[in-house]
């Protein structure tokens, strides 16, 4: 595997482009990309779950999904994303001792209700 990334500045947001060169097969990377779907919450580099893990839906994606032939286009399964938080700007936003959420405060539901 070849890794290859380049950082650009626009303003104060950084972004990073990253790209991998894998030699795998379909099956392969079917099942990587599978276990890569969802919007994951990072804080500080360290993942937070349940959020974007194992199939976790906690932006509700999945709500406007219907069965029928309408077109919807962000489904849990079709989205490969990730939120970055900061202990530092966020302080009053504290993580459960095990990293398994954060705890319950105004600052969490806050967190939530967007």
């Amino acid at each position: 595997m070849s890794f290859d990334s380049k950082a650009l500045i626009f303003n104060s947001l950084e972004t990073k482009f990253t790209t991998y060169f894998l030699h795998v097969t379909k099956g392969d990377y079917k099942t990587f990309i599978k276990n890569q779907t969802g919007v994951r919450v990072f804080r500080d580099g360290f993942g937070i779950k349940p959020f974007g893990f194992n199939q976790n839906d906690w932006l509700g994606l999945g709500k406007g999904q219907t069965s029928g032939g309408s077109f919807y286009g962000l489904r849990p399964h079709n989205v490969i994303g990730f939120v970055l938080i900061s202990v530092y700007e966020n302080i009053k936003l504290v993580e459960k001792t095990d990293r398994e959420g954060f705890q319950d405060s105004p600052y969490s539901q806050n967190f939530f209700s967007w």
